[in-house]
């Protein structure tokens, strides 16, 4: 919270001002609990009473939170079969487009692969021939039934090996039609699932890598998120919909809004929070990068209330006051010391809970006086 101003008090206490005219320091005394002020100084120092107003304010979940990704956001990249790295045409931080080039593989197991979609496109063909004629002669009563049934099992079980081949051909970007026909290739290209940048890679030219090992790892900047932990105590208040302020704590201070797009109905049971999400739009989500730590406030359930200026309230350790107004007499105002409560605020405004409200308060100035 704003403090305006930084004090210990006592109900027994004494303003000092320095004078505006000689630099001095001047020394009013006056009943405990009361202090007061000449209108020299009150006019000089340029002070000013005003009244609690009823305003608008909301309930402030804080949270702590991460910029993540969301789940189509993010992409792991591995190999379909495994081989040895020929060729890298990526970096990490590189801005790739879907498909484009991340590296090339070669081996022998890319070469073994379309050798048995080769021999297994000529075995169909065989088989087919086969089966056909033989349907044929069964028709004719020629084949028994039991070489049919040989013929047309053969036949199914290389026709859906072969069509799994075709799905692993196609896989690595290769034309099946081209290799039944044994056009083959020493190699394939692993191309970027997403857009977005290159965060990690993980090979080298000439590691030999299985599919189990991811080589690249690409991130959206238009896929980013808030990822808020609100604690247990506070998820009652919270709904869909409702404004979220956060900030980067290194980043400036600079405050930024989205609002609450979905909340969590579990528990952590390490960290005892709830896990909710916010989306990041258009520039927002440009100036974050994955993993990043931001905090703020979700604004919840906006009321109504009694509230006065952040500038009126001096703070101490022991509580929170107000210089409230009782009255002017000679040439003196007279302003009582009151302990107040606080609750929600805004970046002007704090709301005054449990004491019968004043009047009137002691609303600018308050930061030159200084209670002992």
């Amino acid at each position: 919270m704003k403090k305006a101003a930084l004090a210990s008090v006592s109900l027994s206490c004494a303003l000092l001002f320095h004078s505006c005219d000689s630099g001095s320091v001047e020394e009013k005394r006056t009943e405990p609990g009361f202090i007061g002020i000449t209108t020299a100084q009150f006019n000089g120092e340029k002070m000013e009473i005003g009244k609690p107003v009823m305003i608008p304010l909301s309930d402030q979940i804080r949270f702590t939170g991460v910029v993540v990704t969301s789940p189509d956001g993010c992409a792991r990249v591995s190999l379909p079969v495994p081989g040895l790295v020929e060729r890298i045409s990526s970096r990490s931080g590189q801005q790739v487009s879907r498909g484009e080039v991340l590296m090339t593989i070669t081996g022998n197991e890319i070469i073994d692969l379309q050798q048995e979609f080769a021999g297994s496109s000529a075995l169909l063909t065989r088989l087919k021939s086969e089966f056909e004629r033989l349907s044929e002669l069964s028709g004719e009563r020629i084949a028994t039934k039991k070489e049919m049934i040989a013929a047309e099992s053969a036949y199914r079980a290389e026709l859906a090996k072969h069509n799994a081949l075709i799905l692993k051909i196609s896989m690595v970007g290769l034309d099946p039609l081209a290799v039944a026909g044994g056009n083959f290739s020493t190699s394939y290209s692993v191309r970027a699932p997403i857009a977005g940048y290159v965060t990690s890679l993980g090979v080298a030219v000439g590691m030999h890598v299985d599919p189990s090992h991811t080589v690249a790892e690409i991130v959206n900047p238009g896929s980013f998120e808030l990822l808020l932990s609100v604690f247990e105590k506070d998820i009652g208040k919270v709904r869909a919909g409702q404004k979220v302020e956060y900030s980067v704590p290194d980043g400036g201070r600079v405050n930024r809004t989205t609002s609450l797009r979905s909340v969590g109905k579990a528990v952590s049971g390490e960290t005892k929070s709830v896990a909710c999400y916010a989306p990041l739009e258009g520039a927002d989500a440009g100036v974050h990068v994955n993993g990043q730590f931001v905090e703020g406030a979700i604004y919840a359930g906006t009321d109504s209330v009694p509230a006065v200026p952040i500038s009126s309230l001096v703070v101490t350790e022991n509580g929170s006051y107000v210089l409230a107004f009782d009255k002017k007499e000679n040439d003196r105002y007279l302003f009582r010391i009151l302990r107040v409560g606080t609750g929600r605020q805004n970046e002007d405004f704090v709301e005054l809970t449990g004491t019968p409200l004043p009047d009137s308060i002691l609303v600018k100035g308050i930061q030159n006086v200084r209670i002992e």
